[in-house]
């Protein structure tokens, strides 16, 4: 969540580390724009999917983990 406004909105990556010696906080929610044909689209980004009704998972365009790789 540090840094997913400049990977997703701005198309920049920058590290969590250097958001962090910025002084910047982890928000749980942001709201980032992104441009196509000339119009501006908001989109919501959330840190847990607990936090979605089952009308928002019809909306979900996509997601994002981390964590140990799994392997089966």
């Amino acid at each position: 969540m540090y840094n997913a406004k400049e990977i997703l909105q701005d198309l920049r990556f920058v590290t969590v580390e250097e958001k962090k010696r910025m002084g910047c906080k982890r928000d749980n929610e942001i709201l980032i724009h992104r441009q196509r044909n000339g119009v501006s689209a908001p989109y919501r980004v959330i840190d847990s999917p607990q936090k979605l009704s089952p009308l928002d998972w019809e909306r979900v365009v996509a997601v994002f983990v981390m964590g140990p790789a799994w392997v089966c």
